[in-house]
């Protein structure tokens, strides 16, 4: 979907072994499509069927913490000896505010 998005936004998408390069541009189109298109249409699917739901992101109450992933080196195709490619806004999770998260629960 973010795909689709992109292409209607007319901002390139760059794929590598189809995982996304993840640019500035990029990172603003996917949170508008996680963080709010299909986050809001999940949570309306949930009071639908009468379960009383929330929708929030990552950036909400900083609650992922992420290290930025590592170039990832290109050894075993010809030609690209050496090569690294940046992934961009691309990491692993650190840590999740579990507090934060509980919170509106009451513990």
């Amino acid at each position: 979907m973010p795909q689709n998005c992109a292409a209607q936004l007319g901002v390139e998408q760059q794929l590598v072994d189809g995982r996304r390069i993840t640019d500035g541009e990029t990172l603003k189109i996917v949170t508008m499509v996680y963080a709010g298109y299909i986050n809001k249409n999940i949570v309306a699917q949930l009071q639908a069927k009468g379960c009383n739901a929330i929708g929030l992101c990552g950036a909400d109450g900083n609650v992922f913490n992420l290290i930025k992933g590592v170039l990832i080196p290109f050894s075993d195709r010809a030609g690209m000896e050496g090569t690294s490619i940046d992934y961009g806004f691309v990491g692993d999770c650190d840590y999740v505010n579990t507090s934060f998260l509980a919170r509106p629960f009451g513990r």
